[in-house]
């Protein structure tokens, strides 16, 4: 059985996908606001989401 972080993910995934595909959005808004979502939530830390950052090939991407 799935856990409610695992459908909460999805779903913040679906909209965000959803969303740029509209053009609604930039895709940096949608994916930092889906970031902030998913902390929010409790899905993930403040530190596995910025850990990224600290990455240069990730900054590079």
């Amino acid at each position: 059985m799935h856990t409610f972080q695992f459908y909460y993910t999805i779903l913040i995934l679906a909209i965000a996908i959803f969303v740029i595909a509209k053009e609604w959005l930039q895709a940096e808004v949608v994916f930092f606001g889906a970031l902030i979502t998913l902390i929010i939530g409790k899905t993930i830390t403040v530190n596995e989401a910025f850990a990224g950052f600290s990455n240069q090939g990730m900054l590079t991407i």
